[in-house]
């Protein structure tokens, strides 16, 4: 019988975050999915408590623990899980949205995609003793979900923004209407995006600031000037709060107004991704744009006195012999202020790993603990090739190649130390 006396302020969860050891610095990873969760929670009554273990080795003690992991870090919520086996354990995340059928042999919960509209039915199964939901619900109003309270904000003083001392993150919208083969976002959001009003997000800055006296923000969207009119509507709003921040955004998604808009209401820098420079690699994998559009987006960019950051990823399907002498004539034709190299990865959700033929792919290794797609992180870069083989490519040549465009890109970043 279903549990009608809702005892959730009896509860007390752990939400914890794995470490981030891909990553040179761990402050950058904030981790806002759970901040999420944590809001809803804390509406609910319940007694939360907030982990990185970025930067501490013990589990508190919870009757509940919510976990949230990209597939890189899958393995270790699974370890940490059958360390707290006595208690009741969720995982949520991007891996568990691709693969809840597998995710659910090692926890007792798995919720796809968002999780503040499911977690309130995940409680009741915990009360009422049940196990092994998958659990999957569409938010309707993304409004109403309640600001993130950020408790962990007390504790570690995030660095998503470069350079300052205390920053945060904040998203305005979910999920992203284009279908890149690299790419597990659709699996996750689905393909409508659903956006907070302006009002919300300017609440949501307000608290931040007035709160923890932050004033440099990361807007994670997957595309944050994607809706033109709506950041027009955000930026003259913006200009009042005196902050400083970027963004994530497409090649075909600013224009000469919507630079100059950035300029005024506080935009540091834009970060771009481009994934390659060849126009048949942009072409096989759906990226929708074009090298000449890519360069005439820089340009502008540039242009316009703010700076640019490319993602760049090696190892893409397809690639031209000469793609590590491309990428470097790129990057030293357009001048960007920093390069950030990333190898691919086949992720779970991914069309790559759905459909590996298409796309020249021998074999994927199903041993997540190999999925590491930063480059220039604390673990073994040697870890992403055993990852993916190609029919036409051969791993020594492929390390050989990774390892020039690390250099030169490493390189690169140090000449422009004051990014």
């Amino acid at each position: 019988m279903k549990n009608t006396m809702k005892n959730y302020d009896q509860i007390k969860v752990a939400l914890v975050s794995p470490p981030q050891h891909s990553l040179s610095n761990p402050l950058m990873a904030e981790p806002l999915g759970l901040m999420y969760i944590e809001g809803v929670l804390v509406d609910l009554g319940v007694e939360v408590e907030m982990v990185d273990m970025s930067f501490r080795n013990d589990l508190p003690v919870a009757d509940v623990y919510g976990f949230f992991a990209c597939t890189l870090h899958f393995p270790k919520c699974v370890e940490y899980a059958k360390r707290v086996k006595d208690a009741y354990t969720i995982i949520g995340g991007p891996h568990a949205s691709a693969l809840p059928q597998e995710t659910k042999e090692f926890f007792d919960a798995v919720v796809v995609g968002p999780g503040e509209n499911v977690i309130v039915d995940i409680l009741d199964d915990y009360l009422n003793q049940r196990k092994g939901g998958i659990f999957q619900k569409e938010i309707i109003e993304i409004d109403s979900i309640p600001i993130p309270p950020r408790s962990i904000a007390k504790k570690i003083k995030y660095q998503v923004f470069p350079g300052s001392p205390i920053s945060a993150s904040i998203i305005t919208s979910r999920a992203c209407p284009y279908k890149c083969s690299f790419c597990a976002s659709n699996a996750i959001w689905g393909r409508k995006v659903l956006y907070h009003s302006v009002d919300r997000v300017i609440d949501e800055i307000k608290y931040l600031i007035d709160t923890y006296d932050i004033r440099h923000f990361k807007f994670v969207d997957d595309i944050f000037t994607l809706k033109k009119a709506r950041f027009s509507k955000f930026s003259e709003r913006l200009v009042e709060l005196n902050i400083q921040w970027f963004c994530d955004t497409r090649v075909d998604s600013v224009s000469e107004d919507i630079l100059e808009q950035m300029l005024r209401c506080g935009c540091s820098y834009v970060d771009l991704g481009i994934e390659s420079v060849s126009d048949v690699v942009l072409d096989k994998i759906h990226k929708k744009q074009t090298k000449q559009k890519m360069k005439e987006a820089i340009a502008k960019i540039k242009g316009k006195g703010l700076k640019v950051k490319l993602y760049i990823i090696y190892g893409l399907p397809f690639e031209p012999e000469d793609i590590v002498q491309q990428t470097i004539d790129f990057i030293e034709e357009t001048q960007p202020d920093h390069v950030s190299l990333f190898t691919l990865v086949p992720y779970p959700g991914t069309d790559i790993w759905n459909n590996p033929d298409k796309y020249n792919i021998k074999s994927i290794n199903k041993d997540f603990s190999y999925y590491q797609h930063a480059v220039g992180g604390v673990k073994s870069e040697q870890t992403w090739l055993p990852s993916i083989e190609y029919f036409d490519r051969t791993k020594e040549k492929m390390r050989k190649e990774r390892n020039i465009l690390k250099n030169f890109s490493m390189e690169w970043n140090r000449k422009n130390a004051g990014f």
